[in-house]
């Protein structure tokens, strides 16, 4: 006979007040209804007294920053001087959760900074710079391992699902529960994704010379630019589709049901360490200060800068073959060869072919890049100053600029766990309902996996 999902879900009391009805639906590869036991039934409703919710809890968030600074200031001689700068901070945040996980959020970061100073004469001075931009985040949401292996065990999750993940605190996490639909129950995640965000080193020099009625200038600055980030998320989506018998979307179903049924609408997960390597924005100028007259002054001058965009990955971490679709060509590019399955024994990233040859349409970027870089951003500078009086000067001025750091991190992340890798996927796993002579059949794409 028919199972009428719909009128089955009007049964199941979103208000946690009453028992969860158990689904008539048995041999379910995950078992939800035992998960919701252990996350959800231990919630006591109370009143909110805000429409369409029955649970409120006050928590308190804990931020305790503290930073310090070392400086020093020395002038060695007549002509040289020294000056350093050293910076921490350090910002540790406990935010709690209504389930008993916990978040410890932290953030540490360095800056230091040496600065040589030398006058050669009444008419030159050179400046020599060297500095350190360094922070590191945490972001850990983690429940008791013991709660967390009691959730896994319970949904019946297959340890390659849940507990093979890399390079983070854990090797295994309850896979997240996300309700994608406004009004839903309150969703839940575990997971974590420790990230270096900034990773600069700085060498700059700069040199003034007096001649005349012409002042110049002239330097150069080089830095380095990286990032480290690892992604240990897992989450299975819930949404009210799964659960309707209304081909209108928005009516009938509810996410908390399809939940129970153990009947996703997606997943997403991301097991990867993602590295970078070769980033670096280095720059160039000159400037002449021209004073013709006594009134009159003009500056000339011109900045190049040029960034190298960073690779994603380093082949110490086994990260860099990934891959992008060139729609100008109809080719999809990878970044970096990777081995045949054949001799990794089917372990991504590796190519399907017994010999480790490419298939058709798939070309390897002969430069290793997919983001190539500009070598164009020339900038010129001119300003002039008049002086009408003794009180009024006029002055005018042109200059064009680019900016070579924004965005240039992100890039080189775009294709991150794209094939031959297998360290992200995100699925959509699209409703379906088919008739037979028997009975009509429904479900999801999921079911077929």
């Amino acid at each position: 006979t028919d199972l009428d999902i719909t009128s089955q879900a009007e049964t199941i009391c979103f208000t946690l007040s009453r028992p969860i009805v158990r689904s008539r639906i048995e041999n379910l590869r995950i078992n939800m209804q035992a998960v919701a036991n252990l996350l959800y039934a231990p919630l006591t409703p109370n009143l909110t007294g805000k429409p369409g919710k029955n649970f409120q809890r006050t928590l308190t968030n804990v931020q305790d920053p503290d930073s310090y600074n070392i400086r020093i200031d020395e002038q060695l001689s007549l002509k040289d001087a020294f000056w350093s700068r050293f910076t921490h901070i350090t910002s540790p945040r406990d935010v709690p959760g209504i389930f008993g996980q916990t978040n410890l959020n932290s953030y540490n970061a360095h800056q230091y900074a040496i600065t040589w100073n030398h006058t050669f004469g009444p008419t030159s001075v050179l400046s020599v710079q060297f500095g350190r931009n360094y922070g590191f985040s945490t972001n850990p949401t983690l429940l008791s391992a013991s709660v967390s292996q009691a959730l896994i065990q319970a949904g019946h999750y297959a340890n390659s699902f849940e507990c093979s993940f890399l390079k983070g605190p854990r090797n295994c996490y309850f896979n997240a529960v996300n309700f994608s639909d406004p009004g839903d129950i309150t969703s839940f995640l575990e997971g974590s994704s420790p990230a270096v965000v900034a990773d600069i080193w700085e060498w700059k020099g700069n040199f003034t010379k007096t001649h005349g009625r012409h002042s110049f200038s002239m330097g150069a600055d080089f830095n380095t630019n990286g990032f480290q980030q690892t992604f240990n998320t897992n989450s299975l989506s819930f949404s009210a589709a799964q659960t309707a018998n209304s081909p209108v979307k928005g009516a009938g179903g509810a996410g908390f049901a399809s939940f129970l049924l153990g009947v996703p609408s997606g997943d997403t997960y991301r097991n990867e360490f993602e590295t970078e390597h070769g980033g670096w924005v280095d720059g160039f100028y000159f400037q002449d200060q021209w004073r013709i007259t006594d009134r009159l002054t003009v500056n000339l001058g011109a900045r190049y800068d040029i960034t190298f965009d960073p690779f994603y990955g380093r082949p110490a971490d086994g990260n860099v073959p990934i891959g992008n679709w060139d729609l100008n060509s109809g080719n999809y590019v990878l970044q970096s060869s990777a081995a045949s399955c054949v001799s990794t024994g089917n372990t991504p990233p590796c190519i399907p072919t017994p010999d480790g040859s490419l298939p058709a349409h798939v070309v390897v970027s002969p430069d290793g890049r997919f983001w190539h870089n500009s070598y164009d951003n020339i900038q010129p500078r001119v300003g002039i100053a008049y002086r009408l009086t003794h009180r009024t000067v006029l002055r005018g001025a042109y200059g064009r600029f680019f900016d070579n750091w924004a965005a240039v991190i992100q890039m080189a992340q775009n294709q991150q766990g794209t094939w031959p890798r297998a360290d992200q996927f995100i699925l959509a796993f699209d409703r379906f309902c088919r008739k037979s002579l028997a009975r009509r059949q429904c479900g999801t794409e999921f079911d077929r996996l």
